[in-house]
This record gives structure tokens, C-alpha cells and sequence, in this order.
């Protein structure tokens, strides 16, 4: 920059006078700088002073002097002039204002502009507290903070409106920092912040510039949906892909979790809408959200939660049927999950439905390894296979794997068949058939022992004259299978929904000796009949599950 000129000095006070005196004759000019007001020590400024066609002279003076520091002589018809600083110093920073002169007289002050000169100190840091995403039109609070005992923190806005406050620091445990309320944040601009530290004794000399906040301005376009294939409950070891669908084509999707950091391979921004977890691991169980975007500043709503639940991470428990799987209709049921491993909560699940979500949660109570689940009443509605898994509190998305898998079945539904013994007396070691038949044609039988299912078997149900049947063939080579017996039958449409039970049928143990006639039974010509007596049983099952 020249000199300041020297015939000006001598104006002294009174030019500043002059001018408020014959300000109202022409209006005031338009200051700022180019590349803008934050100015890297070392390198070029230029300070623009815009006012009117009829100036002739152009004045720029920082505040603190008397005198202004550069004029410059217009030439015809043109209303702005430049000021250029070569390099820019801590000398140059401080508050500028531009005037001119016409034949008219002294125009107004322009607006003061601060001039900043940037990287004397240490950088600070700049921080979205909360979350860096805002909702559209929301508030946000953004904290500058510093090792450094700054007086003063300055937090700029680069982008388009290049915006800057100051508050003075507070410090607290060898920090000094402030606070800066932001907003209402709008969409339609760029949400861009840095933040710098200065003293007290020379406010416009400031630090290295932190690095660049970005606002992220959210709710602007609808939420989109966030679903996990092949389902959100995985098993150790497993994978699963997590993917973020929008109706409205957004270019780029952004993955969240709630309770923790995300995997490395899920942190970066993905053009495409998929994130696989591959293999899965606990480290991956959580709640997710996603949200999509068409460029960076601009996003939408946040889905849904999704919780990712991973199983397989203790030792599986046992479950099991109270009083048994095989319920009549109407009666209540309960299902207990029991381990060896201590955990503070169950959970069952019903593996028929479409959504693997969980149906109960029960935290146990006193010392015992196993929770209850009570079903009430047996209707058609509680037929399934069930599992259920157990977990720890501080870990509530990593659970055990699942216990073996429970079938609990419906009796009542339907009529019930009939079920005979032939023949009706068996030596020892021979074979004995158990028919089970019915009229309403059956798909499939199944014989139990006892009203039980562990020792059931399942056959499918033939054709015979106009009813179907099933033959179950026992051999009597030991005493296991001594007991009473009873039939069920179901169609194929409802596996799971069975008749009535059939009358029971005894089997006892009778040793034949040579010369000696049995008794008769009172079955042998009564297929509904309660008993069948002298009829040698302790029966193996000898053909296979033919379902």
C-alpha cells in the first residue's frame, strides 16, 4: 500500500468533520474484500470501496487513525475503486470504512469492515454439540474450544453470506471455550463454519483456522426405510445386508447406529443404498437408522429404528412345554426357557412369522435360570415352532443361540378317529399293528404315547374304502413301550391343528403259557374301545416317520 499522502495530514481533524457535515449530499459507499475478510498472513487483500458514477476521489481509513490511508483518483464513469495489499500483515488487521468525494461534497462512511489477519496461533477445534445434523429449521449449538488461553473465540461462516461472531472464552479444567447458538437453520444454504481464537489487545489477529464444520440440514425430504435381508435377527458368524429405500431416488444414503460406533465398514457415506455386515459379529448388534440425501447439505428424515440382534454369542438354552406341546383347545399353556449359563433375560420367538420380532422379554426373578412365558388359553393362533435365547442386560442386542426348537401343537380341532390293535393278542416277540382310521380322510396320523409327543410318530393317512387310515407297526422285544396309547389326525392345510384324541388303548404284559387259553379282551371286536387286554406289548416302533 502507498504511503498515506502527505498533503492529506494536514487535514487532521477536521476532515472528519467536513465529512459528517456534508454527508446527506451523497449516499454512503459499499466496502468489503476479496478473497473475503479472514486473510492468511503472507498473502494478497484487495479492498473494494464502491459508490457513486460522479465520485472523484476514493478515501479508505482504519479505525484508530486519524488520517486516512490511501486515495485514489477515479477515472470517467466509474464507481468502485481498489485498494491492494501485497502481503498481509498483523499491521494491516483491524476495522476499515471507505468515502468519497464529488463536486456535491463528502459522502457517508461506509459500513465498517473488519479485516482479519489468520494463523498467528494455534488452531482451535469447532464441535456441533448434540449432533451435526439439524432438523429444517431447527437450532443448533456450536462449541469453539482451545489448550490455548484464548480471550476471545470467532466463529465464521465461509460460505455464501460469510457471516462471523465473537464471544469472549470461559475457561474450565485448562480449556478456554464458548458457546455459539446457530439458527433457525434453513435449507437453501451452505452451513459452513470455522472457528478461530484471539486476545483481548488485538482482536483482529487470529489463530489457524480449525477444521470445517458441516451442518447436515435434515427433514428436508421424507424419511426413507431401512430394512435388513435375509432378517434382522442373524447369527454369529453370519451376514446380512442392511438396506436404505427411498421412493423419492435420493443419490446417497448415510448409515447411523444409536448405542455405539459404527463397524469400519459401515462409516463412509455409499452411493449405492446397501451396507453389508459380512461376517456379522457382536460388535454389530444395535439400533440403526439411515437417512438419504441428494447432495451433502441437504438430507432427509431419519427411518425408523431397526434393532440388529445377533445370536449365537452363549451357549444355547433348553425350552420346554407346561403341562406338555400337545394342548387341547382351551387349555392353558406356558412355555419355559432354562440355562446353564446365568442369564438376567429371556426371550422367546415364534419362528412362523414373517418378522422376526420377539414376542416376550422376561427378566427372571430370584435365583432360578429360567423364565416362564405364559401363552393362556391354547387357541389356533398359538400353534408354531418356538425358540427361545437368553442374554445380559449390558448386552441386550447379543444373545445366546437358540434353544432346539419347539413344536406346540392344538388338539380338539377336529373329530376324533378311532384306533384298534391288530391282532388283538400278541405272543412275545411278534409284531402287533396299531390302526388308526377315521372318516373325515385325514392327510396324516400321528400315534402317542401317553398324550405325549417325544415318542410320537406321524404317518401319512391311505386311502380305505371311504375313510383313510394309518397302520403303525410295534414289535414286542421290550417292556419300553408298555402304556397307554391314543391317535390324532390333521389335513395338510393345518399340520399343526390336530382331532381330538382317540380312545385310549392299553398295552400291557402278558406271558402266554404253552396250553393255556388267554382271556378274552374287551377290544378285540370294539375299535372304540378303553382297553385292550393280554396283549403283549413292550413294543418297538420298526417302520419310519412317513409324514
Amino acid at each position: 500500500m502507498t504511503a498515506i499522502l502527505t498533503a492529506l495530514l494536514c487535514l487532521g481533524l477536521s476532515l472528519g468533520q467536513e465529512i459528517q457535515a456534508q454527508a446527506r449530499t451523497n449516499p454512503k459507499p459499499t466496502i468489503w474484500a476479496e478473497p473475503g475478510a479472514m486473510i492468511i498472513l503472507k498473502t494478497p487483500v484487495t479492498i473494494w470501496c464502491q459508490g457513486s458514477v460522479k465520485a472523484e476521489e476514493y478515501y479508505l481509513e482504519r479505525e484508530g487513525i486519524p488520517v486516512p490511508w490511501e486515495k485514489v483518483n477515479t477515472l470517467k464513469s466509474r464507481n468502485k475503486v481498489n485498494f491492494f495489499i501485497e502481503q498481509m500483515t498483523t499491521d494491516y488487521a483491524g476495522r476499515y470504512y471507505c468515502y468519497y468525494f464529488s463536486r456535491s461534497g463528502w459522502s457517508a462512511y461506509s459500513e465498517p469492515l473488519d479485516l482479519m489477519a489468520t494463523g498467528a496461533y494455534v488452531k482451535p477445534t469447532v464441535v456441533a454439540l448434540l449432533s451435526p445434523v439439524v432438523s429444517s429449521g431447527g437450532n443448533v449449538t456450536l462449541e469453539c474450544a482451545s489448550q490455548m488461553e484464548y480471550d476471545m473465540f470467532v466463529l465464521y461462516e465461509e460460505e455464501e453470506h460469510k457471516h462471523f461472531w465473537t464471544l469472549f472464552s470461559q475457561h474450565s479444567s485448562g480449556l478456554s471455550q464458548a458457546v455459539f447458538p446457530v439458527g433457525p437453520v434453513i435449507p437453501g444454504h451452505r452451513w459452513t463454519f470455522k472457528c478461530y481464537g484471539c486476545y483481548r489487545n488485538n482482536s483482529h489477529v487470529l489463530s489457524i483456522p480449525s477444521d470445517t464444520l458441516k451442518l447436515l440440514i435434515s427433514d428436508v425430504y421424507k424419511k426413507p426405510t431401512l430394512t435388513a435381508s435375509p432378517s434382522q435377527v442373524v447369527r454369529q458368524g453370519q451376514c446380512v445386508t442392511l438396506q436404505c429405500l427411498s421412493p423419492l431416488g435420493l443419490s446417497m444414503f448415510w448409515l447411523y447406529k444409536e448405542d455405539g460406533p459404527l463397524a469400519p465398514e459401515l462409516k463412509n457415506a455409499r452411493l449405492m443404498n446397501n451396507f453389508l455386515m459380512d461376517p456379522v459379529t457382536p460388535a454389530h448388534a444395535g439400533i440403526y437408522r439411515c437417512r438419504g440425501s441428494y447432495h451433502s447439505s441437504m438430507w432427509s428424515a431419519l427411518s425408523d429404528p431397526l434393532e440388529i440382534t445377533v445370536t449365537g454369542v452363549y451357549r444355547k438354552p433348553s425350552l420346554l412345554a407346561q403341562p406338555g406341546a400337545l394342548m387341547k383347545r382351551g387349555q392353558n399353556v406356558s412355555l419355559r426357557c432354562c440355562s446353564e449359563v446365568r442369564f438376567d433375560t429371556y426371550m422367546l420367538q415364534k419362528t412362523e412369522e414373517k418378522k422376526e420380532n420377539f414376542h416376550l422379554v422376561k427378566q427372571i426373578q430370584g435365583r432360578k435360570c429360567q423364565a416362564d412365558f405364559s401363552l393362556g388359553a391354547m387357541t389356533a393362533a398359538s400353534v408354531g415352532t418356538y425358540r427361545c435365547y437368553g442374554s445380559h442386560k449390558r448386552s441386550p442386542f447379543e444373545w445366546s443361540a437358540p434353544s432346539d426348537p419347539l413344536e406346540l401343537l392344538i388338539t380338539g380341532v377336529h373329530t376324533k378317529p378311532s384306533l384298534l390293535a391288530q391282532p388283538d393278542l400278541v405272543k412275545l416277540g411278534e409284531n402287533v399293528t396299531l390302526r388308526c382310521f377315521s372318516e373325515l380322510k385325514f392327510d396324516t396320523y400321528m400315534l402317542c404315547k401317553e398324550e405325549g409327543i417325544a415318542d410320537s410318530m406321524r404317518l401319512a393317512g391311505k386311502l380305505h374304502g371311504g375313510s383313510t387310515q394309518a397302520n403303525f407297526s410295534l414289535s414286542s422285544r421290550t417292556s419300553a413301550y408298555v402304556g397307554t396309547y391314543r391317535c390324532y389326525g390333521s389335513f395338510r392345510n393345518s399340520p399343526l391343528m390336530w382331532s381330538a384324541a382317540s380312545d385310549p388303548l392299553k398295552l400291557v404284559t402278558t406271558e402266554i403259557s404253552p396250553g393255556v387259553s388267554p382271556p378274552p379282551t374287551e377290544s378285540s371286536h370294539q375299535p372304540d374301545s378303553t382297553r385292550v387286554e393280554e396283549v403283549v406289548a413292550s413294543m418297538e416302533l420298526k417302520g419310519t416317520l412317513n409324514l
